[in-house]
């Protein structure tokens, strides 16, 4: 079948997805503006996992930065083990994978307009005094330079939160930050999609996040100008964060779209993409 692009903003179509979903034309489909994004990491596409008995390596970025790689065998996540509507998915215990570059990923925090969209399992918090992070670039904490999302069931601070930090260097100063409590369901496959315009004057603007289609309530409250270095960390995919604590749960595909294809049309277009393909809400 050859590529048939529809429009900027709308679906693109193309062989391989056929030959890899064994024939399963449903899935085929992604928004076209996908093919720019800064991060596309797609669990179904064994063709983007380097692996080695089912220890992932490496996983290839199928957007136009980096690849994410863990050369340590104790902390490399596995693949070909779980599936999601027949379609594999990357399995974390205590384990995370690396960017290596840190500017690449300085738009995260700089002000950029940005959308995450992810479908992930978050697994039960093993330590209960730590997030587990889904990506960031901070180490989790506000004296640095980066992002930072997570699922947070601390013991006697949040209860499955959804918890997001852009932050500028700056002790407990950060440019966004929310914690909404109740939002996260573990255990289970979501959607999780979140829209971010760091800079903008109304604070309540700079962030809107989602668990399949369901919006959470808790507003960001500064407006701190955010920073233009680059991250403190290189970013990280189940990443160490604050408190010692490591993802455990999966992945089964993790977006980043930025700049002007960053706006609300194209998150819902993108979460309903998710949502066809995964079968999730």
């Amino acid at each position: 079948m050859a590529v048939t692009k529809l429009s900027t903003s709308g679906l693109i179509s193309f062989a391989r997805y056929n030959s890899m979903l064994a024939g399963n034309t449903a899935f085929s489909t992604y928004p076209a503006f996908l093919n720019s994004a800064p991060l596309w990491l797609d669990a179904s596409d064994s063709a983007t996992i380097t692996q080695s008995s089912g220890s992932v390596s490496q996983w290839d970025n199928k957007g136009t930065l980096e690849n994410f790689v863990q050369a340590t065998g104790a902390s490399q996540p596995t693949t070909n083990a779980t599936t999601l509507n027949g379609l594999n998915v990357i399995d974390f215990a205590s384990d995370f994978m690396n960017g290596q570059t840190l500017a690449n990923w300085k738009f995260m925090h700089d002000g950029t307009d940005y959308f995450i969209a992810s479908v992930v399992k978050y697994g039960t918090v093993a330590n209960p005094n730590a997030y587990y992070v889904l990506i960031g670039s901070n180490g989790g904490t506000s004296n640095a330079h980066g992002v930072f999302v997570a699922y947070d069931n601390r013991t006697g601070i949040r209860t499955d939160a959804q918890t997001v930090f852009i932050t500028r260097n700056v002790s407990a100063s950060s440019a966004v930050s929310i914690n909404d409590e109740n939002f996260l369901t573990p255990n289970d496959f979501i959607i999780n999609s979140m829209l971010l315009d760091p800079d903008n004057a109304t604070a309540a603007n700079r962030i809107s996040y989602f668990s399949d289609n369901i919006e959470g309530t808790d507003n960001n409250a500064v407006t701190n100008a955010p920073s233009t270095s680059n991250p403190s960390h290189i970013l990280q995919l189940g990443a160490e964060g604050r408190d010692g604590g490591t993802m455990t749960g999966s992945i089964a595909e993790l977006i980043v779209v930025s700049g002007s294809d960053a706006t609300e049309t194209n998150r819902q277009a993108t979460v309903d993409y998710l949502n066809t393909k995964w079968s999730v809400f």
